[in-house]
């Protein structure tokens, strides 16, 4: 090799060296950090990355497309889990990356928005009176309204009530929210007070002048210290009568009606002397108020045997064959057992209330009262 060339070469080298040691050298660290995020909420930058961000900073997070810079005096929504990159130069010879895994999650519980206090009236169902709506505010000013929550109150014995509504959002968050109820009693109209299928219960009466077309009942069903005939309507009196037949003719059994219609002044005096008895609490299981009285409708028999008091009927074989075979008759026993909160009154098997063939075999073979029958059908 020519010794020109070399000697240029070696030059060459030596200047390259020089501008080698003069030149600023670049020191890349890397490090990674795990964040999580409300999801849906508006961040500045400099709120989620804290003093990792700086005027010499620059921050890219991910998307479909790959890296994006992001402005750092712009607030950022991120809805999804992804990766953030800062480029951070530290010195003139040195930067540093910093990764983050972002983990977003949606944690702020739906709002629920409804009235302090409803005012139930005659058994209505809370949700059909229930001004109710639920909103979920992750979009910020925007409301997305979930579904309404399950609700399913009702009650047959007036007075104040709480109920607690639970609310569930798309993400799984809850929200209770306790609404104050108070149950009142209403008139029955009387087209209603006159129909076979008349509701009366502690939250629903008659009118107090209410009478019903009656008939007298022969003296033969009744049984009756002063020998003044009972009074039902002619549908339900003959039903009865029937009824009564049929048992004697299968079993040689006999049933006796010891109450049947009653005005709502009896009631009222029958149901004061209860309370002078009990106390207005216990009476209000057993007894109704006047207008509440299922007696006032002329649909309504008390029965018993003629060897045992009304409160041993249950226990005879005259009472297991009502609860087997009244239905036929149109007849239920209208306060069954085991379903006193329904009801709002103790179990009386000897209590029967005419409601006609049909209806009285749907109850039976579905084992509902009437209160469930009409709840499911009206409201």
């Amino acid at each position: 090799m020519n010794k020109k060339l070399i000697k240029r070469l070696i030059i060459a080298g030596f200047f390259i060296f020089i501008v080698y040691l003069t030149l600023p050298k670049v020191y890349n660290t890397k490090s990674s950090k795990t964040l999580k995020l409300e999801q849906y909420e508006i961040y500045n930058p400099s709120d989620i990355f804290g003093s990792d961000l700086t005027d010499k900073s620059k921050l890219y997070i991910s998307n479909k497309f790959g890296l994006k810079e992001i402005n750092l005096d712009e607030p950022i929504r991120i809805e999804e889990n992804t990766q953030a990159k800062i480029i951070k130069k530290i010195s003139p010879f040195k930067t540093e990356t910093t990764t983050y895994d972002i983990k977003v999650e949606d944690t702020i519980p739906p709002k629920i928005i409804t009235q302090k206090n409803v005012i139930l009236k005659g058994g209505e169902n809370l949700k059909n009176v229930l001004d109710i709506k639920v909103y979920d505010y992750r979009f910020g000013e925007y409301n997305f309204e979930l579904k309404p929550p399950y609700v399913d109150f009702v009650t047959l014995i007036p007075g104040d009530y709480e109920y607690e509504i639970e609310v569930e959002d798309l993400s799984g968050n809850k929200a209770t929210h306790t609404i104050s109820i108070t149950s009142e009693t209403v008139e029955i109209p009387l087209e209603e007070a006159n129909s076979l299928e008349v509701w009366t219960n502690r939250v629903r009466k008659l009118p107090k002048d209410f009478e019903p077309n009656l008939s007298e009942i022969p003296l033969e069903y009744n049984l009756s210290n002063d020998n003044i005939p009972f009074r039902l309507q002619p549908e339900a009196k003959i039903a009865f009568m029937d009824m009564a037949d049929t048992l004697k003719e299968e079993k040689g059994l006999t049933i006796l009606i010891t109450s049947a219609y009653r005005s709502y002044e009896y009631q009222e005096m029958l149901f004061n002397n209860y309370v002078a008895q009990d106390g207005l609490e216990k009476a209000q299981t057993y007894s109704a108020k006047p207008g509440h009285s299922e007696h006032q409708t002329g649909l309504t028999v008390d029965i018993r045997t003629p060897q045992f008091d009304i409160k041993d009927f249950e226990d005879t074989d005259e009472s297991n064959w009502i609860k087997d075979n009244s239905y036929k008759f149109g007849f239920i026993v209208r306060y069954p057992k085991d379903k006193e909160n329904i009801t709002g009154y103790q179990y009386e098997p000897w209590h029967l209330r005419y409601v006609g063939p049909d209806l009285a075999k749907y109850l039976y073979d579905n084992q509902l009262t009437f209160d469930e029958y009409i709840l499911q059908n009206t409201q």
